[in-house]
């Protein structure tokens, strides 16, 4: 198994690069319709006990204040990650956008009322929950910063 690798959809030898063929044309000459692999993947743990793992970000909000009705209106949002090597970007835009939409509801819209005479939550359920809706969030901004991190796995 080690003389060959998988590249682009095609099996071909590692000596031989030009020597492929495409896995496709190998499943329909067989008559497979799937391909099956088993596999094991241990850390290195040299590397991983030695290191801390973490992804992080920098989040920028620029806020206007009408401070006659005292409410805040988030205008534009920047946010910086640096999460390793992004397989699919599309996806991982879609999840950060996500998260700084619910950090802009949680920050804004969120309210726990107690009733301080019995010692009880007075908005317990979802009837009184605020989301944001389209008019609450502005132009979002999603940058990923380039990095691999070849500790964390093979992928980086």
């Amino acid at each position: 198994m080690d003389e060959v690798e998988f590249v682009n959809g095609q099996i071909r030898l590692r000596q031989d690069p030009s020597n492929a063929v495409v896995i496709r044309d190998v499943l329909q000459a067989s008559g497979e319709t799937k391909l099956e692999t088993d596999t094991s993947a241990t850390p290195n743990m040299l590397k991983q006990g030695t290191h801390s793992m973490h992804s992080h970000n920098a989040v920028f909000v620029e806020v206007e204040v009408d401070e006659e009705f005292g409410t805040v209106h988030v205008t534009r949002v920047l946010n910086a990650v640096a999460a390793g090597r992004i397989l699919n970007p599309k996806t991982a835009r879609s999840q950060v956008l996500g998260s700084i939409v619910w950090g802009i509801s949680m920050a804004l819209m969120e309210e726990t009322i107690m009733d301080h005479q019995f010692g009880r939550y007075m908005n317990h359920n979802y009837s009184e929950y605020h989301i944001p809706v389209q008019a609450d969030i502005n132009d979002i901004e999603v940058l990923f910063v380039e990095e691999e991190d070849d500790v964390v796995n093979p992928l980086g």
